[in-house]
């Protein structure tokens, strides 16, 4: 029996509609094997067949096949093997579904002395127990108990790399238990971390709906009603996403929100009734609206109703929500704005305006306001004129990077904060996303690298040497500065607008990737970055110990750069939370791909990102879209190294031959990510302007195969690559040998006109796809390798071939429509 093949089925099956099509699946299969005596393959249908019975509710069912397991494990003589572990794994997690917990216990105690013996102390499979017996705790009651081993498991899982889901999973699994044991600032941090975690990787599961669901329960409690209900309105749209609307999730949480409607609506009011005193500005405003504009523009504008945007967006503490009674003297109380079309203006412009003024100026005991320079904040305004008001320029209209260079970021900022409260027509709101979606990358990347320098230049060059130099006055400017361009490098590493500076530290709270934020032991997680220790110096390291900087973000940091003195007194910490404030930051231009090796000194990345920014300026010229462009350069590049190359029997025919060469290329480069395009880009020309031409280098590793006498002669001074390094490198060729095996099978009249595929059919002058394979990757760098790397893992997850895509590119620029057509022209 072929048990890959009969699981291969079995998941089929799960993809389809009628999952119960396993159930007479798994027991033919299973009367198979025992007919051919194929205990292996009986094991492993035993242990599906317990899971789709206890995941379909027939408990007694799903018992029955943990027993026979047992005795067939026992005939089989596995006791003491992680085989025999991870069945009893699965018999524990059998048994405490069916509400059996202390039989699950008793199988879960069984599971760890095989551990022990078996397995190093941090391994993964550690944590997967750690989670399952938490989980039987929690559903024995015995909450502390479920918190240790949660703890166990997390201990486990932030060592090690490629976690980041399963990191998310026990924070969120943390959070619901702390808030059991009545430790809810502690489960108010997992909640936070657990949901910043699972949104850096775009995951938005059931585990993800918890995390919200818990955050929200946890806001309650504090009284901070809105955002408990936004929290419990995005857990609600995660379940309905995966499981709809009618189940009892959905249903419980649809309570929860309404209940917490009505708790803000009656805090709202005691609130605004109550001394004066209102939450924000933006909620009496909203209900200002609700109770007299709405009524008005239906009542005197009816024709228009649909034409007239309405919302409190643009300047103002209160549009961005930071009013507090100090914000209130000056351009504040119950407004609104209604935005609208030229031609709609030059119609009941002026008319609607004074209706507008015609409202009270009085709601809820909070007066209107208004001072000459906030007469642009209310009332009647044109759509252009409103964000030309705030950016400066026609960028709604004309997105030129020169725009985007020149607008203003607290204008930006202020363009997208506030809410608009109804938009029938869209305009106003289509300007607005177009806005929301940030910057483009290589205005992006240029924003990046002028915060990079500027705090290089002011905290890590100009602090210190005005210190030493005893001007104390340029030494707390340069402070200043530092601080400033550290918040703007946290603003653009979360992709969000700064506001005023007045607003900058004030608005970092409501940013979600706040590094290491809210976690007492941040710095144990910090020092236990790699790439972090990669680039934070032995003295620092010593320093974070010694002043015990347990909380690890960019606020806090900053909040202590604050208090320090540039005293001589303050020199030694003032330089370490300086230059962790770098590592932050140099960890994160790596985590993103802006860079491909990051440096402490923030200023040397600049080069990399600038040239990145340039290449995409220029790629964008390209007609045919930014990957083309990009492609194009590459191979341009290429092409020019390719013409230095010397090879012993003469020039090569090919070394002329641009537009084969052009195709060749640019098919592969069109199916990498523009991330990958950039990175190889700028390795490629900085090697090449520092005299280390890729191409020769491939060719003379290629020659480890084809001509082996003779790179015997020279391989010593090609850049050694690691014995780790070729484990991965041969694990993506062995993919992708097998992905044009079966192009090749597939379309045999176009895999005879290109490489033969096997090192084993290399000779000479006929090198093999696997061998030029096998040199090109050679020539990539650590960081480029593990960017291909994660290509090549995604094509596999996502059954695609990127041998298939690559050929279809090919013959796209021969005037092929698909490979079918270019085979029946070969």
């Amino acid at each position: 029996m072929d048990i890959n093949q009969v699981m291969s089925q079995l998941d089929k099956i799960y993809e389809g509609e009628n999952t119960f099509d396993a159930e007479p699946f798994l027991q033919k299969n299973i009367e198979e094997a025992e007919k051919e005596e194929a205990w292996d393959a009986m094991l492993v249908l035993y242990n599906e067949t317990i899971g789709f019975y206890r995941e379909t509710g027939q408990y007694e069912k799903s018992i029955d096949y943990c027993n026979r397991a047992m005795e067939l494990m026992e005939r089989m003589g596995l006791q003491n093997t992680i085989p025999y572990a991870t069945t009893l794994l699965n018999i524990a997690n059998a048994h405490r579904a069916a509400g059996l917990l202390q039989e699950s216990l008793d199988y879960y105690n069984r599971v760890l002395p095989i551990y022990d013996r078996l397995l190093e102390k941090d391994d993964m499979y550690y944590a997967s127990l750690y989670n399952n017996i938490s989980l039987l705790y929690q559903e024995m009651g015995d909450f502390k108990k479920a918190k240790d081993n949660l703890m166990k498991a997390l201990e486990i899982v932030v060592k090690k790399p490629d976690t980041e889901f399963e990191i998310a999973v026990t924070h969120a699994n943390l959070a619901n238990t702390c808030i059991e044991l009545g430790e809810n600032d502690e489960a108010k941090q997992h909640a936070l971390e657990g949901i910043k975690r699972f949104e850096d990787i775009n995951v938005d599961d059931a585990h993800y709906s918890a995390a919200l669901s818990a955050l929200g329960s946890l806001y309650y409690k504090e009284g901070s009603y809105k955002k408990a209900r936004e929290a419990m309105e995005k857990s609600r749209e995660c379940v309905a996403k995966y499981l709809g609307k009618d189940n009892i999730q959905y249903e419980r949480l649809t309570e929860n929100i309404e209940l917490i409607k009505s708790k803000e609506k009656e805090s709202y009011t005691s609130d605004v009734t109550d001394n004066n005193v209102i939450k924000t500005g933006l909620e009496l405003c909203r209900s200002y609206y609700e109770t007299y504009g709405k009524t008005m523009i239906k009542e005197k504008f009816p024709e228009y109703e649909g034409k007239i945007a309405v919302g409190l967006v643009g300047k103002g503490s209160d549009c961005f929500g930071f009013d507090d009674e100090y914000s209130r003297d000056h351009d504040f109380g119950p407004r609104f704005v209604m935005w609208v079309t030229k031609d709609t203006y030059d119609k009941i412009g002026e008319e609607l305006q004074k209706a507008y003024e015609e409202l009270p100026k009085s709601f809820n005991g909070i007066d209107r306001i208004e001072t000459f320079h906030g007469r642009d904040r209310a009332g009647v305004i044109v759509i252009e004129d409103f964000y030309r008001g705030l950016i400066g320029n026609d960028l709604i209209n004309d997105t030129d990077v020169n725009n985007w260079l020149t607008a203003p970021e607290y204008g930006l900022a202020a363009a997208v904060n506030g809410e608009v409260y109804c938009d029938e027509e869209g305009i106003f709101t289509a300007h607005r996303n177009k806005l929301k979606d940030y910057y483009p990358k290589e205005v992006w990347y240029r924003k990046i690298a002028q915060a990079c320098a500027l705090f290089s230049q002011n905290g890590q060059y100009n602090l210190p040497r005005m210190r030493k130099r005893g001007q104390l006055v340029s030494a707390e400017l340069a402070k200043a500065e530092c601080m400033k361009q550290a918040m703007q490098l946290a603003y653009l590493m979360e992709r969000k607008y700064a506001p005023h500076d007045k607003w900058l530290f004030k608005g970092l709270e409501n940013l979600k990737s706040k590094a290491y934020d809210n976690n007492e032991n941040s710095s144990d997680i910090l020092l236990s970055n790699e790439k972090a220790l990669e680039i934070m110096s032995q003295e620092n390291i010593e320093v974070l110990q010694k002043y015990q900087l347990h909380d690890i973000s960019v606020t806090s940091l900053i909040k202590k750069l604050c208090v320090l003195s540039v005293s001589e007194k303050d020199s030694e910490e003032m330089t370490a939370v300086i230059e962790i404030l770098a590592v932050l930051f140099a960890t994160q231009l790596e985590n993103y791909n802006i860079v491909g090796v990051s440096n402490l000194y923030l200023d040397a990345n600049t080069k990399e990102i600038l040239d990145k920014s340039n290449a995409l300026i220029e790629a964008d010229k390209c007609m045919e879209g930014r990957v083309y462009g990009l492609s194009l350069a590459i191979a341009k590049a290429e092409f020019e190294a390719f013409d230095k190359v010397r090879n012993e029997g003469g020039r090569a025919s090919c070394q002329n031959d641009w537009p084969t060469f052009k195709v060749m290329r640019m098919s592969q480069y069109m199916t990498w990510s523009e991330d990958m395009l950039l990175m190889y880009m700028y390795e490629f020309k900085d090697n090449y302007n520092n005299g280390r031409n890729m191409i020769q280098e491939k060719y003379a590793r290629m020659m480890e195969s084809t001509a082996p006498e003779e790179y015997a002669k020279f391989k010593d001074s090609l850049p050694p690559i690691s014995a780790h390094r070729q484990q991965i490198t041969e694990e993506i060729i062995r993919m992708q040998v097998g992905w044009m095996e079966e192009f090749a099978a597939k379309y045999p009249q176009l895999a005879s006109n290109a490489r033969l595929i096997h090192t084993s059919e290399d000779m000479p002058y006929d090198t093999s796809y696997e061998t030029y394979l096998r040199g090109e990757l050679g020539t990539y760098s650590d960081r480029m390798l593990e960017l291909y790397g994660r290509y090549i893992v995604s094509y596999a997850q996502n059954g695609k071939n990127v041998a298939m895509d690559i050929m279809e590119n090919t013959v796209h620029f021969y005037g092929y429509k698909t490979l079918e057509e270019a085979c029946r022209q070969v």
